[in-house]
Parts: C-alpha cells; sequence; structure tokens
C-alpha cells in the first residue's frame, strides 16, 4: 500500500481504512483477520482524529500510516507465515497508547471507568503492538499474522 498522509481527521481515517481494506483483499488476508486489523487501524486512527493536536480540534494536524505484508519472523513460523504491519505517526502530544492498565472487563458496565475499552480490543486483537516517540514524532505499530 505504501505509506499515505491524510489530515489527522475522521475523512482522513477513512481514506486510510478504505486503502488499507482494498490492499489487505488485494493479498488474500483472511475476512476474519483483516476485520480485527482494520478495527485496530480505525480506534488508533480516530484517537489521533480526537485527541493528538492542540484544542482538540479535529483536522488540525496530519497522520502518516505504512500498511505492508512482511515474511513473519521467528523458527515457529516455519518460513512461509506472512504477517501486516501498520506503521502510524503522528506530531501530536506524545501518547503511549498502550501504557494504559487493560479495564476490568468482569466488572458490570455501569461500574467501569470510561475509556480503554479500544485501546484493549487492538491489545487482543493483534499480535505485537508497539509505541515511541522519536525526533517529535508518536510512532505506533501494530502487527497481525495473516498466514
Amino acid at each position: 500500500m505504501g505509506t499515505l498522509t491524510v489530515p489527522a481527521s475522521v475523512e482522513g481515517m477513512y481514506q486510510v481504512l478504505a486503502q488499507i481494506g482494498i490492499y489487505l483483499e488485494q493479498e488474500a488476508c483472511p475476512e476474519a483477520v483483516r476485520r480485527q486489523i482494520e478495527i485496530s487501524a480505525e480506534e488508533l486512527l480516530t484517537n489521533i482524529a480526537s485527541y493528538a493536536y492542540e484544542g482538540g480540534e479535529e483536522g488540525t494536524g496530519q497522520m502518516q500510516v505504512t500498511c505492508e505484508i512482511l515474511k513473519a519472523d521467528g523458527p515457529e513460523d516455519g518460513g512461509g507465515q506472512k504477517k501486516v504491519r501498520i506503521l502510524i505517526k503522528d506530531r501530536g502530544k506524545p501518547f503511549d497508547p498502550f501504557a494504559r492498565t487493560d479495564p476490568d472487563i468482569r466488572l458490570p458496565i455501569e461500574e467501569r471507568p470510561v475509556g480503554g475499552l479500544g485501546i484493549y480490543m487492538v491489545k487482543r486483537f493483534m499480535d505485537e503492538v508497539h509505541y515511541q516517540y522519536e525526533d517529535g514524532w508518536n510512532i505506533t505499530a501494530i502487527e497481525k499474522r495473516i498466514q
């Protein structure tokens, strides 16, 4: 798919998600896996569009998104497995989406604090999640085996 640079907005997010969906379909990514990847990307991009830039004003910044298929590493992969890696970069406020403690999903809904469930789903759906802040960039990577 390459790298797309779009406004940090809902419209920009939908542009990226459409391209990710097309790319994964062309790469014969199984539908169930594709949906998990798309949901995870949507959650992360929504957070950037909604919260990353000063004043919380949607569309005031940009986000760069790269989606690629890679050969999975490791001896357990049997040499033929592939994975999807999505790399999301933005220059918004530094924020590690994976640092927060997972919500206690055993609690009744009315007793749960607001927030955190979307990122919890990302961590459950993806095989690997990473965040780093480097040279003024939030860099978030998610990976999922597809074979």
